[in-house]
């Protein structure tokens, strides 16, 4: 089956800022102001929530047939701002709606317009066709620590090492911090938490992680003006240590489901409040990546096998995939090496599973 776009990292979270609704205007209320387009609930697009008007209806998958796609498609074709609308087939036909976004906010110009391909209609008409998979991550944003985050509000953003973190560095964050963190393997097609005993190939997750800002300043170059740009990284690594052979993961804030780039943008987060970032990963170019990194290092003098094939020696280590993540401002550095959770708050990490004694290098990424 192709790979999809995410309902939730790389569509949902486009459309908030593409109607400011982390403003809180008629379309950041909850409800949608009885316009039928929540953008506080991600499952709107989905149309879980059935009788909400205006929503694309549970398993349609003609994208004319969802006001929400209708509406920006008419947007695409120049159409007034306002200007109706008609849905003409499908569960909402009959219904007229008024072509939106209203003039050229930065979003639709950064996702739609400025893009030569992978153009965020398209994108989402890919999902809606594709059978419109939810993978909204309910169980680990429910993670969330209460909000807002009690102060004094300083520095700033941090990545979850604990349930409950304020981002307080020296602060509770446990020694064993890898079994704590908020950071979560997450089905693609359910969008629920899982625990699996190993990864086998042809398995992939999404990663995610509960992130904060205890700064008393907003952050998000969707939010701030000029905007303070909101970076995060994810990576995985074959066991829990700082200079462990490790690859970086795609975000899933990329249009482009096959684009390998690592940064996911954070478009908004305000001072004293969590949200979550996510990363797709690939249980079978994880390992590939990981064989290429751990010959990288015996090339390099940095590593010794013992006499074991780089595939041996990954499952014979008594260990398991371990997942970091890292947040910073645009324009700032990433923790620095041999930094932990304990002595910064901007990265956090997270003991996964071992790969599954099947999982074996096919060779897709070259050995340096």
């Amino acid at each position: 089956m192709p790979v999809q776009p995410s309902l939730y990292f790389t569509l949902f979270k486009k459309f908030q800022v593409l109607d400011h609704a982390q403003d809180g205007t008629v379309h950041g209320a909850a409800g949608g102001g009885g316009t039928g387009f929540d953008l506080t609930d991600p499952n709107a697009p989905m149309g879980v929530f059935s009788a909400a008007p205006g929503v694309l209806a549970s398993g349609d998958t003609t994208p004319a047939h969802s006001p929400l796609w209708a509406v920006l498609n008419s947007k695409v074709a120049r159409n007034p701002d306002f200007s109706p609308v008609a849905i003409t087939a499908g569960p909402r036909a009959g219904t007229s709606w008024p072509t939106m976004p209203p003039g050229t906010p930065l979003a639709w110009t950064n996702f739609q317009v400025s893009p030569t391909s992978h153009k965020l209609l398209d994108v989402f008409g890919t999902w809606i066709s594709g059978g419109q998979i939810n993978d909204v991550p309910t169980t680990a944003i429910g993670t969330k620590p209460p909000a807002p985050i009690p102060g004094p509000l300083d520095p700033g953003l941090f990545v979850c090492s604990m349930p409950g973190d304020t981002g307080v560095r020296p602060g509770a964050v446990p020694a064993n911090y890898w079994a704590t963190s908020l950071i979560f393997l997450v089905d693609q097609n359910t969008g629920a938490t899982v625990f699996p005993s190993t990864l086998t190939a042809g398995s992939e997750y999404n990663l995610v992680a509960v992130i904060g800002n205890r700064g008393n300043t907003d952050g998000g170059n969707y939010l701030t003006t000029p905007g303070t740009g909101i970076e995060t990284s994810g990576s995985v690594m074959v066991w829990n240590t700082v200079d462990s052979p490790g690859v970086e993961l795609p975000s899933l804030s990329n249009l482009d489901v096959t684009d390998a780039n690592p940064i996911f943008e954070q478009y908004f987060l305000k001072s004293g409040q969590y949200d979550v970032v996510g990363f797709r990963l690939n249980v079978q170019t994880v390992y590939d990546g990981i064989i290429a990194a751990v010959n990288q290092a015996v090339s390099g003098g940095t590593l010794n096998l013992g006499g074991l094939t780089a595939d041996e020696w990954v499952h014979a280590q008594p260990a398991h995939l371990c997942a970091k993540v890292v947040i910073h401002q645009h324009g700032g550095a990433f923790p620095n090496f041999g930094d932990t959770p304990i002595n910064n708050q901007a990265l956090a990490q997270k003991n996964l599973a071992p790969f599954d004694i099947n999982v074996q290098d096919d060779h897709l990424v070259p050995i340096p």
